[in-house]
């Protein structure tokens, strides 16, 4: 996929002069229709695989241009249902990238008059960067990106709970979702390869999850935002490895494949959504869920990842952990 004016080319929709040339549909669009194009794309996910009985959704926003392009694409047609819609940024505690991204958040949030809630891991007793620092003394033993993720979606069950939203919404697309696949498949990770797909119906206490962008190229969110003309965060995270993690490396793989046969990544996600995972969902029993007893947030174990987490930091601040 190409961004840039096309002497050439014209528009499919309207016959202007074209920007926007994507390759797995072999069409041209000027801006206006390629903006047109993405929000139908999203919608029409949303609508496909999501159910019409969710009236509380909260869309999860980092700053990054995918959950951007997300609240841009989808919010408003969520609001002209009618559906009470609500942004959450969760502060990690990142110096200065935090405090960037959540400007980020606000402008795109006020811009389109969602309220904006915001949680601080902070007030949970630490932050990010000190994970980052107890990695290095190796008081933890998981990548800072591995506490990241737990640490988020944690606080994206908690938030939701307690604020009574019954769906989270989330920005992965397509090139980070179909690497997270073939990853597992060679893995054999199934439980986390169901996990993939557009919808998640919540129970136990953990509120429904979907991800609207899961069949959207990542390219096409950097051109969305840059034709909304919405602000995104220009920096990466301080903590962003170094060396590139064998993801890194499918992802790149997938998407020369993709360079060379137009379309193949979005059809190998289809296939994986609508014709692997109902199979094997049809053989898996669910997940056993327990009660963490510490913060009565449900996990697969007690206590919960994230309560764990903390008794560990705490553990170290008192000294009964040395590195």
């Amino acid at each position: 996929m190409v961004a840039g004016v096309s002497v050439l080319a014209k528009c499919r929709v309207c016959g202007r002069r074209a920007v926007y040339w994507v390759p797995w549909a072999n069409t041209w669009f000027c801006k206006e229709h390629f903006v047109e194009y993405f929000k139908r794309r999203v919608i029409r996910t949303y609508e496909k695989y999501f159910p019409k009985n969710h009236e509380r959704i909260l869309v999860a926003v980092s700053g990054g241009k995918d959950s951007v392009a997300l609240l841009h694409s989808l919010t408003p047609h969520l609001l002209d249902k009618g559906l009470k819609v609500s942004a959450l940024f969760i502060d990690l505690g990142i110096k200065n990238y935090s405090q960037k991204a959540y400007r980020i958040v606000y402008e795109n949030t006020h811009k389109l008059g969602i309220p904006l809630i915001v949680t601080r891991l902070a007030d949970h007793g630490f932050t990010i960067d000190y994970v980052a620092y107890l990695v290095v003394k190796r008081i933890i033993r998981r990548p800072v990106c591995s506490i990241c993720g737990l640490v988020k979606r944690y606080l994206m069950n908690k938030t939701a709970v307690e604020k009574g939203f019954d769906l989270i919404l989330t920005g992965h697309t397509l090139n980070d979702a179909l690497a997270f696949a073939t990853q597992n498949i060679y893995s054999g990770n199934i439980y986390d390869l169901v996990k993939l797909k557009p919808y998640i119906p919540g129970r136990d206490g953990l509120v429904a999850r979907g991800k609207p962008l899961l069949f959207v190229y990542e390219a096409e969110t950097k051109w969305f935002v840059e034709a909304v003309e919405a602000p995104v965060l220009d920096v990466k995270c301080p903590h962003t490895p170094r060396t590139e993690s064998i993801i890194i490396h499918v992802k790149k793989s997938l998407e020369e494949l993709d360079e060379k046969h137009p379309g193949y990544m979005s059809m190998a996600m289809k296939n994986i959504v609508d014709k692997l995972i109902p199979l094997l969902e049809e053989k898996l029993p669910k997940p056993r869920l327990v009660k963490c007893r510490i913060c009565g947030m449900p996990s697969s174990t007690d206590p919960c990842g994230f309560c764990r987490l903390k008794i560990r930091i705490s553990k170290y601040r008192l000294g009964r952990i040395s590195s």
